[in-house]
């Protein structure tokens, strides 16, 4: 039962924290007949190999593996000196582990309903991510915009779209399922689709909803919806060039527009006609904008905002990539930009050229 394929790098992340309820504590008393006593068996994370969930010496073939767990989860079940391993999905909760002989690949595992639905899910899933990873190397062989790498995306695609499927099949027969969260979080990490994750987290029951998996989940889905059109613009402060501080809010009762650019970014620097354009047209009109510069250095910043014309309100912090208002609404690429209505919601996004012009005569005029 070598699954290592499913173990997603979410694992290493710190999800965020919950009130737990019920049991937080685990049991796992083993019987593993043929073992020799003294034989060290452990549970341990499965990316990070020093955190130790608990260990055990094997007497008699038997052992006993007891300690906190705050939320189903999965480990691996080693023994040290040998190349036994299994993956566990355990529960909070008084289980079994038994084998007919030394070997743990053939063990059955009871009391853990999570382990369960675990089983039930890996075989149908296990070689169909296999696929896509054999799909995906062989796509990265082929030379870019050649004939046959197009042909194997659009393959590729296709098995994606039948994952999305899978998935949501999966997940809608089982909404209280651990395993749930678990499969979601590991085809997050295949596909990014958040309008779909919210939906497919949509129909767990709320427990699950903030299971160890639901919560990286949910941080996710709330992360995500930052900046989308329909919600309200997140505020933020930062200085212009003259070291005033300056507040997205303090716009408030105005059209803005928050346009992300740099004086390093060639298409910024393309696009920065029409943006001048679209404000001498509809400044007097209710309308504004705040451009923030990911510049690093204020002389070629403020040069930029010279030879450009831009004559409008421009702050930054001048961190580049880590600037601050950037990190917040999850920029990463320029140019980019948010229409903002009076009342701070956000109405558009990624205005260019005629288009920018087209949607401010729609809510201007």
């Amino acid at each position: 039962m070598q699954n290592k394929w499913l173990i997603p790098c979410l694992l290493l992340w710190a999800a965020p924290a919950a009130a737990q309820t019920g049991d937080t504590t685990f049991t796992l008393q083993g019987t593993v007949p043929g073992t020799p006593d003294g034989a060290v068996v452990y549970l341990f994370n499965p990316n990070i190999s020093r955190d130790t969930l608990a260990k055990d010496i094997v007497h008699g073939g038997h052992f006993t593996l007891r300690g906190p767990l705050k939320d189903p989860n999965l480990y691996f079940l080693a023994e040290t000196g040998s190349n036994q391993h299994r993956l566990l999905f355990l529960d909070p909760a008084p289980m079994s582990f038994t084998s007919k002989d030394a070997g743990f690949d053939n063990a059955v595992v009871q009391g853990s309903v999570s382990e369960a639905d675990y089983l039930q899910f890996e075989p149908q899933f296990a070689p169909y991510f296999g696929r896509l990873g054999q799909l995906a190397q062989r796509v990265n062989e082929e030379p870019r915009g050649s004939a046959a790498s197009d042909s194997l995306i659009a393959i590729y695609r296709q098995k994606l779209d039948t994952l999305d499927d899978m998935t949501a099949t999966y997940v809608k027969a089982h909404p209280a399922s651990h395993v749930s969260t678990f499969i979601l979080a590991v085809h997050m990490q295949v596909r990014q689709q958040y309008d779909w994750l919210e939906t497919q987290y949509a129909l767990l029951q709320p427990k699950i909803q903030q299971d160890y998996y639901g919560r990286i989940l949910e941080h996710q889905i709330v992360k995500a919806r930052i900046g989308k059109e329909g919600t309200m613009a997140i505020d933020f402060t930062q200085n212009d060039v003259n070291g005033n501080p300056v507040t997205l809010s303090s716009f408030r009762g105005k059209f803005v527009l928050v346009d992300f650019w740099a004086s390093w970014c060639g298409p910024c620097r393309m696009e920065n006609p029409n943006v001048v354009r679209a404000y001498q047209e509809f400044k007097g009109k209710n309308f504004t904008i705040l451009s923030v510069s990911l510049d690093q250095a204020k002389e070629a910043w403020v040069k930029a905002i010279t030879d450009d014309g831009l004559t409008w309100t421009q702050v930054s912090d001048l961190k580049y990539w880590n600037n601050a208002a950037a990190q917040l609404y999850n920029i990463s690429s320029i140019p980019q930009n948010m229409l903002v209505d009076p009342k701070g919601r956000i109405i558009a996004r990624n205005l260019r050229g005629e288009e920018l012009e087209v949607k401010l005569k729609e809510v201007l005029q």
